[in-house]
């Protein structure tokens, strides 16, 4: 299901899904796009924990993510706050 993600923690995020697409307890697999090789080759695995009223919104919960994908998604969370 394709939707646009913002990180708002280290293991939260906001994403905007196609309405409809998303429900809460859905299980997600996520893939960055627009990195390196060595990252885009591994994926994210979150649930979605909480989704707007319309489904324009949804919150998910990581549930797996590799050491190498978390230190990329830190790194712009501190990057964003500065």
């Amino acid at each position: 299901s394709p939707c646009l993600c913002a990180a708002t923690g280290p293991d939260r995020v906001l994403c905007r899904p196609v309405p409809g697409q998303i429900q809460v307890l859905s299980n997600l697999e996520i893939g960055l796009k627009n990195v390196e090789p060595a990252l885009a080759s591994k994926a994210l695995y979150a649930k979605a924990v909480r989704c707007g009223p319309n489904a324009s919104d949804c919150e998910v919960r990581f549930t797996s993510i590799s050491p190498e994908i978390a230190a990329y998604l830190q790194a712009h969370l501190q990057y964003a706050a500065h």
